[in-house]
């Protein structure tokens, strides 16, 4: 706990910094400098996160006592210039780990945004970026520049797109940007993901989003570990995943709801893909004081039943966010998983929500293996074991005393179940942070 001083000292320090209060009053346009059909726009981020960790690797390792405690500092700078229709944005992140200096954490003056783009040309409907940005489609589950790490996310790539008054249209090439301290940092075109998706209004009240991505990725492009089929042959993993979003909001009473499913077909190395997963979810705002709110998600990805059988059926979420929402400890992902959690949430003041999740997990397939939210294997399968893997319970508080600042907490603990019993150890695991955000 000791070192949750530095973060609330940094929070008791936010409040006080007078850009912060200038930037409540401020609109969006005082923050922007012009000059006949040129603009500037600068924008900056701090972030510092204490994170108390016990156990999430779930195998109790030599390595557990180190991780336990991290401190994260993130720091966010850009530029969005404008001229008529042209835009040039670039943007800095340098992010620190405080405590204990990790590859995963620590990546000092990246370059994580660089593009130029087009805006309208000629009043046509039409917007275009090429170079390194930040992509993020449809719910995020399966494209993502999830903020949550230390180290952000970005892509090398071209992205286009269109919108009319009820019907948007995007596709995108790109490849991930490996993100390493002390270098210059490159996409991996032996790593591609390209993309397109349309988004409609059906009626005021109901969305629907339909899109296709795809995964390529050249056998040695880890070549510590190249790509393998189930009978060991070496190949290319080309995974295609057409999907279907459908989503809406009812005012009487206050519901809003999500269904999505998407499925899998390509080829992993010898192996055919035959893969799905289908995500649900309703939540109820009580016409009550405080607007209370109820919900229930369900989240289920299928797993490969036989490791011998030349059929891959691991669904694999492809690069979608790394924290949530299948809890906070992030020991799931929406890969060989079922999983049902009923929350609730309540506005305790105007700028302070309090939310309780409780979280229960089983594996799809016994025989695959179980992976956390960055695709790290906790435990490898075992086909005569139970698949009720666990639950974890968690409350969360989000404070906003100014637009530009955010205070978050949130604490975890997860109770193993007789998964953990039937493959090892079963010693349960928890997570527990303290951040504060500033933004301009």
């Amino acid at each position: 706990m000791k070192n949750f001083l530095p973060t609330i000292l940094f929070l008791t320090s936010l409040a006080e910094i007078p850009a912060a209060q200038a930037a409540e009053k401020a609109d969006e346009e005082a923050k922007t400098f012009r000059k006949d059909d040129f603009s500037i726009r600068p924008r900056l981020g701090i972030r510092l996160r204490d994170e108390l960790r016990e156990n999430l690797n779930l195998d109790q390792n030599a390595n557990w006592a180190r991780d336990r405690e991290r401190l994260l500092l993130r720091l966010d700078a850009a530029a969005e210039m404008r001229w008529k229709w042209l835009e040039l944005t670039a943007g800095l992140t340098d992010s620190r780990e405080l405590i204990h200096e990790t590859a995963s954490a620590t990546a000092e003056l990246d370059i994580t945004r660089l593009y130029l783009g087009l805006h309208n040309p000629g009043g046509i409907p039409l917007w275009a970026k090429l170079g390194r940005q930040n992509l993020g489609f449809a719910s995020q589950r399966l494209v993502s520049s999830s903020s949550w790490s230390n180290k952000n996310r970005s892509w090398d790539g071209l992205s286009v797109g269109t919108k009319f008054s009820r019907m948007s249209a995007a596709m995108f090439a790109a490849s991930v940007v490996e993100i390493e301290s002390g270098s210059v940092d490159y996409g991996d075109w032996d790593e591609t993901l390209w993309g397109a998706q349309v988004q409609a209004e059906i009626t005021s009240e109901i969305h629907i989003d339909v899109y296709v991505y795809g995964l390529y990725k050249n056998a040695w492009v880890n070549e510590d570990s190249p790509i393998r089929g189930e009978d060991g042959a070496i190949g290319d993993e080309n995974r295609v995943t057409p999907g279907i979003r459908i989503y809406g909001k009812h005012d009487s009473p206050k519901l809003a709801w999500e269904v999505e499913a998407a499925f899998q077909v390509g080829h992993k190395a010898s192996d055919s893909i035959h893969a799905f997963a289908i995500a649900a979810n309703i939540d109820w705002t009580m016409p009550l004081a405080n607007a209370p709110k109820i919900g229930l998600d369900f989240n289920y990805a299928s797993g490969d039943p036989d490791p011998d059988d030349s059929l891959a059926q691991t669904f694999v979420p492809l690069y979608g966010t790394t924290h949530s929402p299948f809890g906070i400890a992030d020991l799931f992902r929406w890969q060989n998983m079922f999983e049902v959690a009923p929350w609730f949430s309540a506005a305790l003041h105007p700028k302070l929500t309090l939310r309780l999740e409780q979280h229960t997990y089983w594996l799809a397939e016994t025989a695959d293996a179980w992976v956390n939210s960055s695709g790290k294997v906790l435990r490898q399968g075992k086909a005569s074991a139970s698949n009720y893997a666990g639950q974890e319970w968690s409350i969360i508080a989000v404070w906003r005393p100014l637009d530009s600042i955010t205070v978050e907490g949130g604490f975890s603990k997860f109770i193993p179940g007789k998964f953990m019993r039937d493959t090892g150890d079963v010693k349960g695991a928890s997570f527990g942070y303290l951040s504060g955000a500033f933004k301009y």
